[in-house]
């Protein structure tokens, strides 16, 4: 018997992943109340009944990439990963989040590069004398 089934969530949590690495496709996030008389944002995704508490860190990746405001979100991709982090002074299991680079735009050309400036010869100075040479152990 999986002992985790026993606890049924209707959040997603790390062994929901089963070790893999899953690319969905955001839903919406609203603000929800994941224990008593406590609310976070919990984004949801398409095909997937069950959402993901946001955190600090999930929350810095998705805004880096996707922008602050939540409306923009919806359709755009994710992966969900795995990994061991610390919290409250032991190692537990969370889940990560990445974004997917999604339909780049087409690469623009690079612009006709400048004519090469005319070359000039510049004065040389002769090398200086050995008692001129710097006498340093730096072996460079």
């Amino acid at each position: 018997m999986d002992i985790t089934q026993a606890f049924p969530s209707k959040f997603l949590k790390a062994d929901d992943l089963q070790g893999t690495t899953r690319t969905v496709t955001m839903e919406s996030v609203a603000m929800e109340e994941v224990a008593p008389g406590e609310s976070k944002p919990v984004l949801r995704f398409v095909g997937i009944p069950k959402g993901l508490v946001m955190n600090k860190v999930n929350t810095a990746t998705v805004v880096s990439a996707y922008g602050k405001e939540t409306t923009g979100w919806a359709g755009r991709n994710l992966m969900l990963f795995a990994q061991t982090v610390a919290f409250q002074g032991r190692m537990v299991p969370a889940i990560r989040v990445a974004a997917v680079q999604q339909d780049a735009p087409a690469a623009q050309p690079a612009p006709a590069a400048a004519p090469a400036p005319e070359q000039q010869t510049l004065p040389t100075d002769p090398a200086p004398a050995a008692a001129e040479q710097p006498n340093d152990p730096i072996p460079w």
